[in-house]
């Protein structure tokens, strides 16, 4: 009977332990297929996954600016694990256009510069007319956006000027001397004057920093709090400067409000009024708001991009999907062609996205962003 019992013991410890083992198997299979396709990949490309340059490879240092996108660029970026193909310009831009042949300049961040996007993606390439130039990099607040605004001034005469004001991190950074270790220009505020602080500026690192809560700092934003009050200041006197700008140059400029990812679901905003330090006064369509409000005074357009766009848009780590490009790039041609003047007979070509090819960038891992 003891040996009956041991027996079925036994049976019953296999049959579990080839379950556990089953499990298991299941649950990494997600990652084997990744790691499998990966490799397969690597092999289609020509033997290997192609290696991602590092950030500071793909920048250099610029007086006043802090850094700027390096010159003639072919290679492969970084973006959480996922690498895309990067091509520059000879002034460091993205984009297949020259900024005297554009008709449209959009100006911002990593949304302008496209990051975690292949060139074929790239929204700025998708259409044929208007011509589109992008003016953006890693890393930029919407300082560092508005003094390439004022240095341009002379390119953009009888153009459509396009700004990307990124919700996640720019309106916060527009207060900050810099981005981790990097110097950059900032705005604070004496008395009730802003002012453009440069002087700060150089190849030094910077001495004490840490990297920030950006869902935290925007939680701030989003409610009643000493934060968003400056942060909005900020903004306005920015985008003041940028209608100057434009006016004087005969330029047209529209805001675009360039929602972060969270914003667009509810689960997502649930977790930005978490981490509010308000959360009874949080209100995510803040932003959008603020900056309407501001721009309404000062006679400039302004567009709540997240009315546009779905949280599907946004890849995981935060930036565009090749169909979130597509998006925008149909909306950027939308808006030129509402504001532009009717040139004799000049139709231009097709504002249809052209085909995206099939092939998605490649997984790697161990990427830091």
């Amino acid at each position: 009977m003891i040996s009956f019992l041991r027996g079925v013991i036994a049976s019953l410890a296999s049959v579990v332990g080839l379950a556990g083992a089953l499990l298991v198997m299941l649950a990494g299979a997600p990652f084997w297929a990744v790691g499998f396709l990966t490799r397969l990949s690597g092999k289609i490309r020509g033997g290997r996954v192609p290696e991602a340059l590092p950030w500071p490879e793909l920048l250099q240092f610029e007086p006043e600016i802090g850094w700027r996108n390096r010159p003639r660029v072919d290679g492969y970026g970084d973006a959480q694990g996922v690498v895309y193909r990067i091509t520059t310009d000879p002034e460091g831009w993205r984009g297949h256009v020259a900024l005297a042949d554009a008709d449209v300049v959009v100006l911002g961040d990593s949304f302008a510069f496209g990051h975690a996007t292949d060139d074929d993606d790239f929204f700025a390439d998708l259409i044929d007319r208007p011509r589109i130039k992008a003016v953006g990099a890693n890393g930029y607040n919407m300082v560092q956006e508005l003094l390439w605004l004022e240095r341009l001034a002379d390119g953009i005469r009888g153009k459509l000027v396009v700004w990307l004001a990124y919700y996640g991190n720019d309106l916060y950074e527009n207060l900050v001397p810099n981005l981790l270790e990097y110097r950059r220009p900032f705005v604070r505020e004496s008395g009730d004057v802003w002012e453009v602080v440069t002087e700060h500026v150089s190849t030094d690192p910077w001495p004490f920093w840490e990297e920030s809560d950006f869902p935290a700092r925007l939680g701030e934003i989003c409610s009643t709090t000493l934060l968003s009050l400056r942060a909005f200041g900020a903004a306005r006197h920015l985008i003041a400067r940028a209608a100057t700008v434009c006016r004087e140059a005969g330029a047209t400029l529209i805001v675009v409000g360039v929602p972060e990812g969270w914003q667009l679901s509810e689960s997502g905003r649930r977790r930005l009024q978490e981490r509010a330090p308000d959360p009874e006064s949080f209100d995510s369509g803040k932003p959008d708001r603020a900056l309407g409000e501001a721009c309404a005074r000062l006679g400039v357009r302004f567009v709540a991009l997240g009315r546009h766009l779905t949280r599907s848009d946004y890849l995981g780590e935060g930036h565009w999907t090749p169909d979130g490009n597509g998006k925008v790039a149909r909306l950027v041609a939308e808006w030129w062609t509402e504001v532009r003047r009717p040139a004799d007979g000049d139709v231009g070509g097709s504002t249809e996205p052209r085909p995206q090819r099939p092939e998605v960038a490649t997984p790697i891992e161990g990427g830091a962003r």
